[in-house]
């Protein structure tokens, strides 16, 4: 590393995130990097409500009329039309400028 360092091929990190880099042996006598994100763990604040799995948010879409980010639970015909004619209104005035 001495000499990759003087020849100017790689610089020691100056950044507050970084983490050290450095290689073990594995069982198989091969080397493998491993980078120790203890600090960056101890600084990162755990999420406070649970994450969705895709495959639970998929079943739950399943029969919707729309998808939307926000909304997409809309089943109901009558609530669908309401819904897409109000969206594509308001895109439209969107589009040409007009306030609503």
């Amino acid at each position: 590393m001495t000499s990759s360092r003087v020849a100017g091929n790689v610089r020691e990190s100056i950044s507050p995130h970084s983490s050290p880099t450095f290689c073990v042996r594995k069982a198989t006598g091969g080397w493998r990097i491993v980078h120790a994100f203890n600090k960056l763990n101890d600084a990162t604040i755990p999420a406070q409500t649970p994450i969705s799995r895709k495959d639970m948010v998929l079943d739950s879409m399943s029969g919707s009329a729309i998808y939307r980010p926000d909304r997409w639970l809309l089943s109901d015909p009558d609530a669908r039309e309401r819904h897409s004619s109000h969206g594509r209104q308001h895109s439209q005035r969107h589009a040409l400028g007009v306030a609503c």
